[in-house]
């Protein structure tokens, strides 16, 4: 059965490679690729397919070599290899002092990238936080920003073609003859501290350094917890390949370059949702948190919400597998008010910062629900969008699903080399044309994850792990643990990992549906999505370890993804959103240029 089983999966994935190498090559007969040549989309299809093929062959073949070694080694301790790779207490307390050092590296870089290499002279950005943390000093929810009066005179001035010719300012809600931000409010309080403290108005760039900072080192402290619990025989080098992984994640680096309202308001809200993960943690593995981390997990994730809306649904998800673990436990206890105190402390910061979010829409706008996205004089005209559905539609997913994970890294002939592409891909465009998306479908600029952050099919590895057996590994959750397979997730591994898991596709999915494509939404749902990236990895090695040939292959195959993904957001990330480096650092960016341009 298992051999038909791993030749079923063989066939599968020869099919689906052969498909793409045959989508490819029969390009022009199928009406896909209208000019005689081979474009880059065309090319990369090609390769995946070809590429695909020769691998799966490959491992097909590694497979068959390693059982004939194995039958003739006999007598070899896995316990002893276990052993081997369990971490001395020298090595210990190496890791103890460079892991300070190494988190200070990366901030030092954070650094780099949003001053563009001035260091202490950071460039200004947008600073629109500033001023609304102003405001609220002041009592006020409206920015400081006096419109053209012209704007009251006209009849409708949210559609483009009413306010032509008047200067306002692009993205902001205008209501009552004021500005107001239609993004959420949170990341402003903290600034209205930081110019209560110094007296200056802090600009965006600095939103997104400390909240980028503290995606990292939020994600830092869940991995650490995951690795002490479900992972402590991995080995020290592969813990910090892990580390690395998440600092360099993309596009972490081409936010940071990229300082702007829009990516304040997502790396805001990604810090709080990754802090209340951080808190709430232990509750995930049937374990109990003190009351302050109740507290801090409910505040953290309402505020989450108040800089942005749509981090309500990875919320929930992880609101509903507290709920369950919480059932689980008071099943297995027979005692159904034990968890209540928790729920308590746990809703309350979130009771009261639903009200107070919807008290601040209600000054603003009279309605406890209207953020201001439809008041916004946006260039797309969501007044009379927003009603007809076309802002968010499943009809955008399939076209979101091609440009955020297929789009191929555009290659220039000079520095830095590699860049996005911006506007629409004509491949994609010709294959989504009978889809009939809506005109006010945009694309800004776009590259596949597939192609800058391939460290995500280790998520996709652990996905069958973590659910296959599922209904064994509850009946045996109580098992003591020394009757567990060493390879298999435990109930509390599996549960924990699934949930944040689930949680960061389901943090995709208003993303995938939303008409806008651009790279800074990735931020949205990737960093979630790096903790099973992570856990996947260790998993892989772990299961892989104890074979003579994979053992060997699993740590090249890890460090070769790890890199390629860093070296990618690296570079992509030096020419940013903003493309800004080349602007306000010439001189470091002329010697860089010299430098590779032979």
């Amino acid at each position: 059965m298992k051999r038909s089983h791993y030749d079923l999966k063989f066939c599968f994935l020869l099919l689906i490679f052969s498909g793409f190498a045959f989508v490819a090559l029969g390009a022009n007969l199928l009406g896909i690729e209208m000019q005689p040549g081979w474009g880059l989309p065309r090319k990369v299809l090609f390769g995946i397919g070809a590429g695909g093929l020769v691998l799966t062959l490959v491992y097909k073949g590694i497979l068959e070599i390693e059982k004939w070694i194995l039958k003739r080694q006999e007598g070899v301790s896995v316990e002893t290899n276990r052993r081997g790779n369990s971490p001395s207490g020298r090595s210990k307390w190496i890791a103890k002092l460079a892991i300070p050092g190494f988190l200070m590296a990366v901030l030092a870089l954070y650094v780099g990238f949003v001053s563009v290499w001035n260091w202490t002279d950071w460039p200004s950005s947008t600073n629109l936080y500033g001023l609304l943390g102003e405001s609220f000093i002041q009592g006020k929810t409206n920015l400081p920003i006096e419109p053209s009066p012209l704007l009251a005179d006209l009849e409708n001035p949210y559609l483009t073609s009413e306010r032509a010719g008047i200067p306002v300012e692009t993205d902001l809600s205008y209501f009552n003859k004021k500005y107001y931000m239609y993004w959420g409010p949170a990341p402003a309080l903290f600034a209205a501290m930081v110019i209560l403290l110094t007296g200056q108005i802090p600009g965006d760039e600095l939103i997104i350094f400390l909240s980028i900072s503290a995606v990292f080192l939020f994600s830092f402290g869940i991995i650490r917890s995951l690795k002490q619990r479900f992972f402590s025989s991995i080995p020290g080098w592969l813990y910090a390949v892990g580390i690395f992984s998440i600092a360099t994640s993309f596009p972490f680096l081409w936010i940071l370059n990229s300082p702007d309202i829009y990516g304040a308001a997502i790396a805001s809200g990604q810090a709080f949702l990754l802090g209340g993960l951080f808190f709430a943690l232990p509750i995930f593995g049937g374990g109990s948190a003190p009351r302050w981390r109740l507290i801090l997990a409910g505040a953290f994730w309402i505020l989450a919400i108040g800089s942005r809306l749509i981090l309500a649904v990875p919320v929930a998800v992880l609101l509903l597998g507290i709920f369950i673990q919480w059932i689980l436990q008071a099943r297995k206890n027979g005692n159904w008010a034990k968890p209540i105190p928790a729920l308590i402390f746990l809703g309350m910061p979130m009771l009261v910062g639903l009200i107070l979010l919807g008290s601040y829409n209600y000054v603003r706008f009279g309605d406890f629900f209207e953020t201001g996205l439809r008041y916004s004089l946006n260039p797309h005209d969501l007044w009379k969008n927003i009603p007809k559905g076309w802002v968010f539609n499943p009809r955008y997913l399939l076209s979101d699903l091609f440009y955020y994970f297929l789009t191929p890294i555009r290659v220039v002939t000079r520095f830095p080399f590699l860049k996005p592409y911006w506007g629409p891909v004509d491949l994609f465009a010709r294959l989504l044309e009978p889809l009939g998306i809506p005109s006010i479908y945009t694309i800004d600029n776009s590259v596949g994850l597939l192609f800058t952050t391939p460290t995500l099919l280790f998520a996709v590895y652990l996905i069958r792990p973590l659910f296959e057996g599922w209904r064994v590994c509850v009946q045996n959750r109580d098992a003591a643990p020394g009757k567990r397979l060493n390879q298999a997730f435990s109930f509390e591994a599996r549960f924990t990992l699934g949930f944040i898991l689930l949680a960061g596709i389901a943090a995709s999915l208003p993303i995938l549906t939303y008409f806008y494509v651009s790279c800074r939404y990735m931020l949205d749902f990737l960093p979630l999505l790096n903790i099973p990236i992570v856990a996947g990895m260790w998993q892989l090695f772990r299961v892989h370890n104890h074979f003579p040939i994979r053992r060997w292959l699993t740590p090249l195959l890890i460090i070769s993804f790890v890199t390629y993904s860093a070296g990618i957001g690296f570079i992509l990330a030096l020419t940013g959103a903003q493309t800004r480096f080349d602007d306000l650092n010439p001189t470091l960016y002329s010697v860089l240029f010299q430098f590779f341009r032979y």
